[in-house]
Parts: C-alpha cells; structure tokens; sequence
C-alpha cells in the first residue's frame, strides 16, 4: 500500500496527444461485484474489497490514492465485470493498480498483481507477463524504470478519477493502468479445451505478486518494489473491448517488437487512414503527451499499409537499455476504438 490529407498530415494530427472526455456513466464496463477474497498475509494497508469495483480513483503521476483494496502479501481478489470483456484489437481490459512515479528520480514505485481471467467463474488463466530487471530489483532504488513489467499491472501511475477529473478511464494512453491484451491467451490449453472463451471474458482474478518468489511467464522471479512488507493494491478494472464496441471498421493501432528488436507502430483503418477522427487519437510515453516530432524520432521508418502507415524505428530497442511504457489509440469517424500499449524493457 502506498499514499502517496498527406501521409505527413495525416501522422501529424493522428498521433497528437489529447485528453478524452471519460463516458462516466458507463459504470457497467468496470467490476461491479465481488466474488471472492483470499487475504494474504500482512502487506498493510486498505482491506475494503468494495474499492475495486466501479471506476478508477486514480492519485496521479505522483502519488497513490487511498480508494484502493489492498491485497496482501500473495493475496487474491475476484471480481465479476459488468458487462463481458471480448478479444478486440490490442487492449482489451485495463488493471489500474496503484504505482506512482517517484518525484525527481523518473522510476516508478510498483506492487505488481497478476491477471488471470475466466468465462464461466470456474477456469482461470492467467495473462503471460515479464520481468525485465535485475535479480534482487535495482540495488539501492526505492523504485524501478518504467516498463520492467508487462503483462503484470502495478507498473503504470493511474491517472484517472471519476470523482476529480474527466480523463477517459477506457484509454490508458491518457488514464494510466496497464493493457491486457486477450489475443494473448489464444493458444492457452483453456481456450484450446473450449473452457474459456476469448470473446466472453466475464470474470477477472487479481493475484498478487510476491516479490522473489512470483514467477513471470518465462519462469524468471518477479522482483517488484514491495520488499517483504508490502503488497498491492487494487483501484480498479476497466473492459476496453465489449461486443459493443468490436466491428469491422474497427481502427487499429498496434505496438510491437518484430524479430530484429525493433519497435513497430502501425495505425490503420478498414474505411481508410482518413476515417481517423485525427485530433481524438491519443499517444503518450510515460503518461507524457508525445509529439509528432519526438515520435517520429523513434520510429523514422514509414511506410504505407493498407488503411494506414506502419513505422519502424531504425535501431533495435531490445537491448539498448531504454525502458519506457507507450501508449497509442485511435478513433474513427463512427466512434470505434482502439488502443495499444507497449513496455519497452531494455
């Protein structure tokens, strides 16, 4: 717990970062109810499960809120969504947990919990994710670059309060939390069974991650700030993608690594690159609004796609030590959505 038009037209207005209206109404595309407590042991802080449902009560870049459950140390919470989550393009759920950048220093202060999902409230899988840091976390750090973890929430401050601002708790290229895309389960022996269906996510399990001794995806200790005192806390779970929102004009924007280490955007539209509502696309590099400029720094490569561009950085990010979080979403002429986030670890 803590308190505290041209291709060069068209890119420009596209990636401009803007802050979104929150539909606020929408209270069903959060957790309404709670289906089970596993408390852990210790881990301090707000033992009030009824703080993870409804909208996110964010503290800001800097500081943690108080509207949170706090998990305890290798607890559980279990949460049935308001309406179901489907497997649309890029992020389909959004955990907003509880980190916060650390004043003057640029690392994030994280507690990392562990999404696992199901369709029937029986079978669970949980989403891979990955540490990317050292053993035993950053030697004499309170806090840990941005973008160590992915696919495990806790790395990302949470900007969005229902109660104080109008920020797009759907988006977190301007609201914080971190992306869970269920594309990524396709092959789980679950969803190959028949016992979890990508395109009825009705409930969420949040596990906390026990630093040292959590495991990643690929096996590797998770190694978070939370020491052997503290755990994580829950603020709320947001669904991106509902049945509602998926069609087939949907635009797309996607974040990637491709086989040489280098990062790859791509933003198209069926209907056409035109089709974007260019000044409500949104772009953000550690929750900072990006500019063309910068943006295009990192990715000079463009080059068209169908519906779209596709850019490409020149050098290789896997292994040039920059760790980042990046956001990008897009919104066409009909209102359908999209967006993406890429941790960027070094």
């Amino acid at each position: 717990m803590r308190l505290h038009a041209t291709l060069g037209s068209c890119l420009r207005h596209a990636l401009a970062a803007c802050v979104c209206a929150a539909p606020l109404a929408a209270q069903a595309r959060f957790a309404t109810t709670v289906l089970g407590q596993s408390s852990g042991t210790g881990g301090g802080g707000i033992n009030n499960p009824a703080n993870a449902l409804g909208a996110p009560q964010g503290g800001g870049l800097v500081q943690g809120s108080l509207h949170v459950h706090t998990l305890g140390i290798g607890g559980s919470l279990t949460l049935e969504l308001g309406v179901a989550a489907v497997d649309g393009p890029g992020c389909d759920l959004v955990v907003y947990e509880n980190g916060f950048q650390l004043a003057g220093t640029g690392l994030v202060f994280t507690e990392g919990i562990h999404l696992e999902v199901a369709s029937n409230g029986v079978d669970y899988a949980r989403m891979p994710g990955r540490y990317q840091g050292p053993i035993g976390g950053f030697p004499g750090a309170p806090g840990a670059p941005w973008g160590v973890l992915s696919g495990v929430a806790g790395g990302t401050p949470v900007l969005a309060n229902a109660s104080t601002n109008a920020i797009d708790p759907f988006n977190p290229a301007v609201a914080g939390g971190d992306c869970f895309d269920l594309a990524e389960l396709a092959a789980h022996p679950l969803v190959l069974a028949g016992l979890l269906d990508l395109q009825a996510v009705r409930q969420v399990r949040l596990v906390d991650v026990v630093e040292g001794l959590s495991l990643d995806s690929q096996g590797a200790p998770i190694w978070d700030n939370s020491g052997s005192f503290g755990s994580a806390d829950v603020d709320a779970v947001a669904v991106v993608q509902t049945a509602a929102t998926v069609a087939a004009g949907q635009p797309r924007a996607d974040l990637s690594i491709d086989a040489a280490g280098h990062l790859v955007l791509e933003i198209s539209d069926p209907d056409g690159f035109g089709d974007l509502v260019q000044p409500q696309c949104t772009a953000s590099w550690n929750l900072a609004p990006i500019s063309l400029t910068r943006l295009r720094g990192l990715l000079p490569q463009v080059a068209p796609i169908q519906g779209g561009v596709r850019m490409r950085s020149a050098t290789p990010i896997a292994g040039s030590g920059r760790r980042a979080m990046l956001s990008v979403s897009v919104v066409d002429t009909t209102g359908l959505f999209s967006v993406d986030q890429i941790a960027l670890q070094g």
